[in-house]
């Protein structure tokens, strides 16, 4: 890689790190990947629910 493409790639890794420690803890807090309802209106309003928790 030149030293364009491996300065580049850092800056990416370091937006992306900070990006996955929220959506991390949106999962392992808030059970982002558990969905117990069934129906777009209802996922919906699951989803507000959790966000403005």
């Amino acid at each position: 890689m030149t030293a364009k493409h491996k300065e580049d790639s850092r800056e990416r890794s370091q937006v992306r790190a900070k990006v996955e420690h929220v959506f991390g803890h949106w999962v392992n807090e808030m059970a982002g990947k558990l969905m117990g309802s069934i129906g777009k209106q209802s996922v919906k309003a699951t989803l507000l629910v959790k966000n403005l928790v």
